[in-house]
């Protein structure tokens, strides 16, 4: 995926736009960006103002800049801590468990999509919030193989289990 993020001088230009009473769609191609980012664009940087006793929306380019810096500091600020913490907690559990772990990075959702489809499948065999120290060791383990046995799309159809191990297990 190959993805900018609007610049000031975009939000510059959707400012001007806007004031000459240009379409979303018209200042899009003006752009050479999709209508739906023009759009959530200003419906995320737009504020209430009052002026002539009516409510307007007002689109502000250098609060939609201040807002954008502000959301990338906010998630970046903390990662290093995060990381600090995750990698203690991580290897606790590796010590208790004596298997590796896998913790998504800080801000990067992009790597939660197979952890949720595989909470997913969980879900198929344990409604959500029951507790799984009740389950029997030797259901789980039954369940735990089919899961790890089942072709994934996201590793070509290969199972979990020929991914880690290869074809030798």
């Amino acid at each position: 995926m190959n993805y900018n993020h609007i610049n000031i001088n975009e939000r510059s230009c959707i400012y001007q736009f806007l004031t000459l009473c240009m379409s979303i769609r018209g200042i899009a191609k003006a752009l050479h960006r999709s209508p739906s980012t023009i759009s959530r664009e200003i419906k995320r940087n737009s504020y209430r103002t009052w002026s002539n006793f009516k409510e307007h929306d007002r689109y502000f380019p250098v609060k939609a800049q201040e807002k954008y810096e502000e959301r990338r500091t906010r998630c970046h600020r903390p990662a290093r801590y995060q990381e600090q913490k995750i990698h203690y907690i991580k290897e606790k559990i590796e010590a208790a468990l004596g298997c590796k772990t896998y913790f998504c990075d800080p801000c990067c959702a992009w790597q939660k999509g197979t952890n949720e489809n595989t909470n997913g499948l969980l879900r198929e065999f344990y409604p959500k919030g029951m507790d799984l120290f009740e389950v029997d060791p030797e259901e789980l383990k039954k369940n735990l193989n089919l899961m790890n046995n089942r072709p994934r799309k996201c590793i070509k159809y290969k199972t979990p289990k020929e991914e880690l191990l290869g074809n030798s297990f």
